[in-house]
């Protein structure tokens, strides 16, 4: 069954990409304050581990409007999948990048070309899997 492009589905794609941005620069603000006690490839660990944690949280509050959502949500079969589906956008968009040089060679635009695009297309492929398989309505539940 074909589903209709909505104008409320619009809204909720921005707002997920407002709060992507959120993690973005929860994500670099933590890497440089963690960055003064550890080394950079702890500080990055840690900052991406805070920023996805932000998302998880921010996500069902404002991108799907979940007014009854704890952060301890995140031991749940739901924060399981969230952080699974998480990890594994963060390899497919790591091959993306390698197959970008691989097939354009290495070059700082190159580079942040293929990373831009590779975002795009990641930030659909997020609200379609979280729209359904993460917060979907309670009437898509049936």
């Amino acid at each position: 069954m074909k589903k209709k492009v909505t104008w409320e589905m619009c809204l909720q794609y921005v707002r997920l990409c407002f709060v992507g941005c959120i993690g973005v620069l929860v994500q670099f603000m933590a890497f440089n304050l963690f960055r003064l006690w550890c080394s950079p490839v702890w500080a990055i660990q840690w900052a991406i581990l805070l920023a996805v944690l932000t998302n998880f949280y921010a996500h069902a509050r404002l991108t799907f409007a979940q007014s009854n959502h704890p952060l301890s949500a995140l031991w749940t079969r739901k924060g399981a999948a969230f952080m699974g589906y998480s990890f594994l956008m963060l390899l497919v968009q790591a091959q993306w990048l390698r197959l970008g040089v691989y097939c354009f060679n290495s070059s700082i635009m190159v580079e942040n070309t293929v990373m831009f695009a590779g975002m795009v297309w990641g930030s659909l492929l997020n609200y379609l899997f979280y729209q359904r398989f993460i917060w979907p309505k309670k009437s898509e539940l049936k």
